[in-house]
């Protein structure tokens, strides 16, 4: 699956929560300065939990979050940023 979230919004950590299992390609990550990081996941399966995905020390805005993912369950994935 290809998700898309809207953030639009700024903090200091961004986290991925997951709810059931999936196996995680890679997240795409822009920023309100129009750059891009991409973190990548190698394919490898994660199970239900909190995971930070990115870690801002001087805070950051994110404007939208690309993952590609593959659900192995029945998955909910939640992106957040914690400030």
């Amino acid at each position: 699956m290809d998700i898309n979230f809207g953030s639009d919004s700024s903090g200091n950590a961004l986290l991925l929560e997951i709810n059931g299992q999936a196996s995680l390609n890679f997240a795409e990550v822009t920023f309100a300065n129009g750059k891009v990081q991409v973190v990548d996941f190698n394919e490898t399966t994660h199970g239900a939990g909190n995971y930070k995905l990115l870690d801002f020390a001087d805070g950051r805005q994110v404007k939208t979050v690309r993952m590609l993912a593959k659900s192995e369950t029945e998955t909910t994935l939640v992106v957040y940023l914690s400030k």
